[in-house]
């Protein structure tokens, strides 16, 4: 059903997704002139566009997809209008910011995507207080923190280990007394800008417990780094309940709820040899948005009625 899409100077020409009436790289356009912008994961994930085309009932034609080689670039193009939609992190602080309009995933098809710290199994039995001590963390950090945190980095340009250590100077009530002296960890991320932030805390946190810590962070994507956990190059990495679930277990229908989905996710991976710590509040789904102006255009307001423009035009 979907067809191979090429990259082309910094862009990759693909097929597959939601619309077939978007302006592409004139500002706008008629309803019947639609386009979309993604991340180059998203363009090839089950739980990205293949899986959303399926899942709503339509396809974008190749010339209709441009699958971008930054995650960030598809929120300037949606903004400058050079794409009618685009696939965005829901606690990306550039949403706010530049005032984008996020569509209703009304069928629920986006999983749970609920920050875990997840940790190497024999690592964690080795040094069960790393649960203790991430704990009090991870419980505060919701939506509202990670898109404040992720908007200072790409908003206002700041560094994303500056941010890690302020924010965690500002709660140092929660780093619990944990004495990891003798211990010795490498700590992973991936390389956009939550996961840096993720990564550069844990690093802090590990270091304020007395423990020798290696970076290992910006490894560049999700299957990068994945490996490298199982490998045993790095001990431990945030990672996204929606990602383990769907991505590296191969389930093609996710739990919606966030506890289920996370029990579930904790006892199969086990025999990967890896554990998933409780996972935070915050949810950084996948989500589909468009400019405000260009929503109000098109009437469109959930991810049914994009589906049903792309369907008609089709």
């Amino acid at each position: 059903m979907h067809t191979t899409r090429r990259l082309t100077s910094g862009l990759a020409a693909l097929s597959a997704a939601a619309l077939l009436a978007a302006g592409c790289g004139d500002g706008g356009g008629d309803a019947a002139d639609v386009s979309i912008c993604v991340g180059g994961e998203f363009a090839t994930r089950p739980d990205g566009l293949p899986g959303l085309e399926e899942a709503y009932d339509f396809e974008l034609p190749a010339d209709a997809v441009t699958a971008l080689d930054e995650d960030a670039l598809v929120y300037s193009e949606v903004d400058a209008g050079n794409c009618t939609f685009g696939s965005i992190f829901a606690t990306d602080g550039r949403v706010g910011a530049l005032g984008l309009t996020v569509l209703e995933d009304d069928e629920g098809f986006f999983p749970p995507f609920n920050g875990s710290l997840t940790v190497r199994a024999d690592v964690l039995e080795a040094n069960p207080e790393l649960e203790e001590l991430f704990a009090p963390i991870s419980e505060v950090l919701d939506d509202e923190t990670m898109v404040e945190l992720n908007a200072q980095v790409d908003v206002e340009g700041e560094d994303p280990e500056d941010v890690a250590r302020a924010w965690l100077d500002e709660n140092s009530d929660l780093v619990e007394d944990v004495d990891l002296s003798g211990a010795s960890f490498t700590v992973g991320s991936k390389e956009f800008t939550e996961q840096l932030i993720l990564g550069h805390l844990t690093m802090l946190v590990l270091e304020e417990a007395g423990a020798d810590v290696r970076d290992r962070t910006g490894l560049v994507g999700s299957t990068t780094v994945r490996e490298a956990l199982l490998s045993g190059d790095i001990d431990m990495y945030w990672e996204y309940l929606g990602t383990g679930w769907v991505t590296y277990l191969d389930n093609t229908e996710a739990i919606p709820d966030v506890d289920e989905q996370y029990e579930a996710l904790q006892a199969a991976d086990e025999a990967n040899g890896v554990a998933w710590l409780p996972p935070a509040p915050f949810n950084n789904t996948y989500a589909i948005a468009m400019t405000e102006e260009r929503a109000d255009e098109l009437g469109i307001s959930t991810i049914s009625e994009m589906a049903e423009l792309v369907r008609e035009e089709g």
